[in-house]
């Protein structure tokens, strides 16, 4: 059994607030083969997915990776004069404190600022965007998890037993009556 080093999902660097696990649909993908190699050992895949906790996530499924998409918000965030604290500050003075930007491919984001002074520039996919699909935290963290706990049984993806038995002893969710393959987990469960 190996450790997967896990902040290699979560850590992005300063000044960003952004977590690729529960917003980027090809590091989900990356992370499941990855946890899978590695035989994740239940406690830290439990802990790690505590992390998608929202009711609701955006997940982006366009081609950029991570970090072309840190480096493209970088560029467009430099153009517009808005990277250091004060100037990102500004950059958001608006009545609700936050603000859109539209990427090269089309896909639209929403940024606010962090709690942190040192991690300032919070951002995540806009609902209901181009490149960007809505689900339930729960869905997501289960899906993982069973394509993860279930990598050698894939017939039992869909099982709603086996799954029920994932939800319930690895993340405390309580069970679902169905599984249908174009909603929630059945619908995530094919596009990750």
């Amino acid at each position: 059994m190996g450790s997967l080093k896990v902040h290699n999902y979560f850590d992005v660097p300063s000044p960003f607030i952004y977590n690729p696990l529960k917003h980027h649909l090809g590091c989900i993908r990356q992370f499941i083969t990855d946890a899978t190699d590695h035989k994740q050992e239940d406690k830290e895949l439990e802990e790690i997915l505590s992390g998608i906790g929202a009711p609701m996530t955006d997940i982006y499924s366009g081609t950029l990776s991570v970090q072309e998409l840190l480096d493209t918000v970088s560029s467009r965030l430099l153009e517009e004069r808005a990277f250091n604290l004060s100037s990102y500050r500004e950059w958001l003075n608006n009545a609700k404190r936050y603000r859109f930007l539209l990427l090269p491919d089309d896909s639209k984001w929403i940024f606010m600022e962090g709690r942190d002074t040192d991690r300032y520039i919070h951002f995540h996919p806009a609902k209901y965007s181009e490149l960007t699909f809505r689900v339930r935290g729960s869905t997501l963290r289960t899906v993982i998890a069973v394509k993860i706990k279930g990598a050698e049984q894939p017939e039992n993806w869909f099982n709603v037993s086996f799954v029920n038995e994932i939800r319930s002893s690895l993340l405390g969710l309580s069970p679902v009556k169905r599984i249908v393959r174009d909603r929630g987990i059945g619908r995530l469960m094919e596009m990750v």
